[in-house]
């Protein structure tokens, strides 16, 4: 056997030891008491540098993407679509990112143990659909104007045709042995649709309308799952101190009703080695104390991993925003084109300190 060979079997050895660490927690079932173990075993084991380092590293591979394409240089939008190759480029890279991102959540949530739904056939289906997509956009520059005023809410239709399609075409088995799955799915795919363009909607309208109509829209319109980012951008246009109270006081409304609901939620059991079986071995008051355990660690784990993402989806913003405003491409940028120094630094500082005192308010 040659050194090279010896080398990538060392590295596919590797490699498959990583996975397995990487994926382990996956078969562990919500309630199970294996779950329960682990979790023991991990607290008492993990030291506090290991836990900083997985709450300050875990946003960093997103961050370092969106500094990539921030980072290329880009030219006037104004020279017209033929000089702006490199935009094509971008736009390739980042909806190819975007693509692969959802379809892992597809994979986590429901075809996470299916060996027909790999990492390599949803790159595969990520291309696919980013070439189907950037054809028609890049057709549409050259034809009508570029850029193409409201793209990306343009292209989303095209874009949910083409990968529900595509999945169907490379992965028909893997989605027919978990269409009971996918189809309990379907309520929120479509919900995550229509805060979508919700959202884009009230960013025009806080664009047009008076602060009188920012109230009603804050109070009238409540968003728990990405509210913090929804947030961050709602006080960063706020020009008003009493518009910032309005919606810090709706935010600390919401966060009450959502502890409050979590108190009281029950989950469905998902695992072979569970409450039933538990509570078959266990008799009595132990049967209820194990039961309300394990309901006890999953609700903290959807509690916490929520609460996480509140405030880390900001600071992320935060800290992007403020790279992009330094980058040569900053004249270029939608975002930050408009945006003076000391702009730029109230919106880092207010997307810094938001979350966190959401959050704190939250406990």
């Amino acid at each position: 056997m040659t050194t090279l060979q010896t080398l990538r079997r060392h590295l596919a050895e590797a490699w498959e030891r990583f996975y397995l660490w990487k994926s382990e927690h996956q078969y562990l079932g919500r309630y199970s008491v294996e779950k329960l173990a682990a979790f023991e075993h991990y607290q008492r084991n993990a030291s506090w540098l290991r836990v900083a380092a997985v709450i300050l590293l875990t946003p960093l591979p997103t961050y370092l993407v969106l500094l990539i394409m921030d980072g290329v240089p880009m030219r006037d939008p104004r020279d017209g679509a033929k000089a702006n190759g490199v935009a094509f480029a971008r736009s390739v890279f980042s909806h190819i990112v975007m693509t692969f991102g959802v379809l892992m959540a597809v994979k986590e949530a429901v075809l996470r143990t299916h060996q027909g739904y790999s990492l390599q056939i949803l790159l595969v289906i990520s291309v696919w659909v980013v070439v189907g997509l950037e054809f028609a956009c890049i057709g549409t520059a050259f034809l009508w104007r570029f850029p193409v005023p409201f793209r990306e809410v343009i292209f989303v239709p095209l874009w949910l045709i083409l990968v529900v399609g595509l999945n169907w075409y490379f992965a028909k088995e893997a989605l027919l042995s978990r269409a009971q799955a996918m189809i309990r799915y379907i309520p929120l795919i479509t919900t995550q649709f229509v805060f979508f363009y919700a959202l884009l909607g009230l960013a025009m309208a806080y664009a047009i309308f008076s602060m009188t109509a920012h109230i009603i829209l804050t109070v009238s319109f409540p968003l728990r799952s990405p509210q913090q980012l929804y947030q961050t951008v709602s006080l960063q246009f706020a020009k008003t101190p009493v518009l910032s109270v309005v919606i810090m006081v709706s935010d600390l409304v919401q966060a009450m009703i959502e502890v409050r609901e979590y108190l009281g939620l029950e989950y469905l059991v998902d695992s072979t080695s569970t409450l039933s079986t538990a509570v078959k071995i266990l008799q009595g008051d132990q049967a209820r104390i194990l039961e309300q355990t394990l309901q006890l660690l999953f609700s903290c784990e959807v509690l916490l991993v929520s609460e996480y993402f509140e405030v880390i989806i900001p600071v992320l913003y935060a800290f992007s925003l403020l790279t992009e405003w330094f980058l040569p491409n900053a004249k270029f940028n939608m975002i930050v084109m408009g945006m003076s120094h000391a702009q730029t630094i109230s919106t880092f500082t207010s997307s810094i300190s938001t979350p966190f005192s959401s959050a704190s308010r939250s406990y």
